[in-house]
């Protein structure tokens, strides 16, 4: 987990993109956590002729199950498991170094890696359960993918990243939204 300040928020990101897209996912590798549809997604992703790698952050559960799944599908050099970061500097250079971030979770509360991946301002593609929808909005501030539909998730996906313009207002978004939610913490904080 990063620690979101203010001071590390990262108003530079470059949003024109290049024909090899990163990809990002944080969180535990867990059917519920949506590791089976990364994996459907890069799937469709490759049968689009689309250039991309999704790295992988995180160990769980389901972590042999996904190398196989990753290899069974010919996915070797697009999805890479990096295993669980705890190294908060080596975890915010992924943030920073990806061009997009994937939250597919079947069920939340509120999940810190989007939080960190808005302090960033990547775009975010993600489905809207638990506690999402009540700060996500939908082409505002992320993009929402359906649950449990990789497949799917892949073609919406694939659709957004041939629209930089889209995906840097989306981003952009999102920053705005989460220096609103730190400096309403603040301001919180000063009245106790």
């Amino acid at each position: 987990m990063i620690t979101i300040k203010k001071c590390d928020i990262k108003r530079d990101r470059y949003y024109n993109l290049n024909n090899n897209f990163k990809l990002l996912y944080v969180g535990r590798l867990e059917e519920r956590k949506g590791i089976k549809e990364i994996v459907l997604i890069a799937s469709e992703l490759k049968n689009r002729n689309i250039k991309f790698t999704i790295d992988v952050i995180g160990s769980g559960d389901f972590h042999e199950e996904t190398i196989s799944m990753i290899s069974s599908m010919d996915l070797n050099e697009n999805v890479i498991i990096h295993g669980f970061i705890s190294d908060e500097t080596k975890l915010k250079k992924f943030y920073n170094q990806a061009n997009a971030f994937i939250f597919p979770s079947h069920d939340e509360g509120f999940p810190r890696v989007i939080y960190e991946a808005m302090s960033t301002g990547l775009p975010i593609f993600t489905t809207f359960v638990g506690g999402i929808p009540g700060r996500m909005k939908d082409q505002f501030n992320c993009i929402e993918i359906p649950v449990r539909n990789g497949i799917v998730a892949g073609k919406i996906i694939a659709k957004y990243l041939k629209s930089p313009n889209i995906l840097e207002s989306i981003g952009q978004q999102g920053l705005k939204c989460l220096i609103e939610i730190i400096d309403q913490k603040n301001k919180d904080h000063d009245k106790l």
